[in-house]
């Protein structure tokens, strides 16, 4: 799990893109980088991980991937505070679960998610040879 996670954070930040000046990977991709990992994860035969939402007090909502022990979250690093993505952390010492608090729940709807459409030949092209060999 951790090889493939850290292969496809450096896949995410080399191909992640957008036009948008307020969305550069990390800040602003949470939901996609946690909706593709869980995908490769399940393409990998690993299917112990949900995509979680939850919000804060300003009503902003964070994505992460969570498991009955375990947080992974791509994109922690967008925040304050926090300097690199947390791989496989314990639940009880993932930071941002105080913050994130509010309406926390697993999305399920997400896979027909529209906005994966693009990454998808990435990743079978791209992310298969060049990043988890």
């Amino acid at each position: 799990i951790h090889k493939i996670t850290s292969s496809a954070l450096k896949f995410f930040e080399d191909h992640l893109k957008s036009p948008m000046i307020w969305q550069v990977f990390p800040r602003n991709f949470c939901e996609e980088a946690s909706s593709l990992l869980l995908m490769i994860l399940q393409q990998e035969g690993i299917n112990d991980f949900k995509i979680m939402k939850g919000t804060n007090i300003e009503e902003e909502n964070h994505y992460l991937l969570e498991s009955e022990e375990y947080v992974i979250d791509l994109t922690a690093h967008q925040f304050n505070g926090i300097t690199s993505p947390f791989i496989l952390i314990e639940k009880s010492k993932y930071p941002l679960n105080k913050i994130f608090s509010l309406d926390i729940h697993e999305i399920i709807a997400f896979q027909n998610w529209s906005g994966l459409n693009p990454y998808e030949p990435k990743i079978q092209s791209i992310f298969y040879v060049d990043y988890y060999k």
